[in-house]
């Protein structure tokens, strides 16, 4: 693969490219980079919402003690602290911080309230935006390891063309964005091109004296390509015998004593008379005791609870919801076995994400005809069997495959894949 060297000082004449970048990262290293699951939080953190790139939670107490207990804890896990080039207008309202291990920048906005103090981080990726290839004769407005932004007087049409070749040069592809549409209408070009799993948009516009702004913004990607799932043999889709044998609710440990409104030993429902945080706990620690590891994501925010397990390919989510006005938090707990939608065969140019979950939504190249046509084709493959209804229906093992294919928008088709009805 050719990367941004001397080639990417040829593309054009009058542009020249930046220092040669780091390899953008694939979602394993990603996944190394940080877990936010894991990952160290302050005493008394509650209401926390955590992904695979972000995690937010809240804090009692003041700003101060937050920031140092940050940065000694970032420190202690080998993380070192990113000089920002422009000072925060109001440190005792809010702080923002960077941080660097491998390459891999986390940011971190801390959010002053009257009682608490709000914590955000992100996980931005692997890529320097300012290594990244620009024009010649240009200005630099601001930049730091996610963005670099800058005014030149080449038009919006040699800045695309430029960016096009170089960033195709150092190995990106470019696909469409789904803010590209709107953009134009507001009379700005937004790109967007991608790598492994990370993704740079480039947005220009052209600002009161005529000067073209081109920034670009570089991140882990929301949606990832099937290439970064691809199994050599995918798992034939688990029945309810197999199922049970990999999880039985039915003799699995729950809290309450209350008679349960729903318990087939795959999907368990009942109510119980407690708080969604003491639920979370107990199902975050039921899980780990058996031998299940838990993945993202997880909520438990004021009266909501979401967490999911895995364990020999099986997935487990417990929802939790706790009513305001008598107390009673409602907890379902579903298997919903083997299958992983992202393992599955995907159109041109799909695009989904990195998390798995029974709902699963794809973005793809390929018309609503072609998406019909492809999986009609590949799934039979592996064993599925297309079934007569209004959508595109397959089942195995008596577990049921759906597929919504919505209309095309921004360059995309939307498909929505669904493992079961039981929602």
């Amino acid at each position: 693969m050719v990367r941004f060297s001397l080639i990417g000082l040829l593309l054009c004449a009058g542009f020249t490219a930046a220092a040669e970048p780091a390899k953008p990262a694939t979602l394993a290293e990603v996944r190394q980079a940080i877990d936010w699951l894991t990952f160290p939080k302050p005493d008394g953190a509650v209401y926390e919402e955590t992904s695979l790139l972000t995690c937010r939670y809240m804090v009692p107490g003041k700003i101060d003690p937050v920031v140092e207990w940050t940065r000694k804890t970032f420190a202690a896990a080998g993380w070192a602290e990113e000089t920002r080039a422009t000072p925060d207008a109001q440190p005792d309202k809010y702080r923002s911080l960077q941080f660097v291990k491998g390459g891999f920048l986390v940011n971190q906005f801390i959010n002053a309230k009257s009682q608490s103090v709000e914590v955000n981080f992100t996980l931005v990726g692997n890529v320097d935006a300012r290594q990244l290839p620009r024009p010649d004769k240009v200005t630099a407005v601001g930049s730091d390891r996610g963005y670099q932004s800058f005014s030149t007087t080449e038009t919006a049409d040699a800045v695309t063309a430029f960016c096009r070749k170089a960033f195709a040069a150092g190995g990106w592809r470019e696909t469409p964005s789904h803010g590209a549409a709107a953009a134009a209408k507001e009379g700005r070009i937004e790109l967007r091109f991608v790598q492994n799993a990370m993704g740079c948009r480039v947005m220009s516009y052209l600002d009161d004296k005529k000067a073209l702004n081109v920034t670009y913004f570089t991140a882990v990607r929301s949606e990832m390509d099937p290439a970064e799932f691809t199994l050599k043999a995918v798992p034939t889709p688990a029945g309810e015998k197999e199922k049970l044998a990999a999880l039985d609710l039915k003799t699995f440990p729950r809290l309450g004593e209350l008679d349960a409104k729903v318990n087939t030993g795959t999907r368990l429902e009942y109510g119980v008379y407690t708080t969604t945080e003491k639920a979370v706990a107990f199902y975050r620690k039921a899980f780990i005791d058996k031998g299940w590891t838990q993945v993202p994501p997880l909520t438990d925010v004021f009266d909501k609870g979401e967490l999911h397990f895995e364990k020999d390919g099986f997935s487990v989510e417990v929802n939790l919801t706790r009513n305001p006005n008598g107390g009673l938090v409602t907890c379902t707990v579903t298997n919903h076995g083997n299958v992983d939608t992202r393992h599955l065969p995907h159109p041109l140019g799909a695009e989904f994400s990195p998390l798995r979950k029974p709902v699963f939504f794809i973005q793809t190249t390929a018309t609503p005809a072609e998406v019909e046509a492809f999986y009609r084709k590949e799934l039979p493959k592996l064993g599925w069997k297309e079934k007569k209804d209004i959508f595109v229906l397959f089942e195995q093992n008596g577990v049921p495959l759906k597929f919504y294919i919505g209309t095309p928008r921004d360059g995309r088709t939307p498909v929505q894949v669904t493992l079961s009805d039981e929602r």
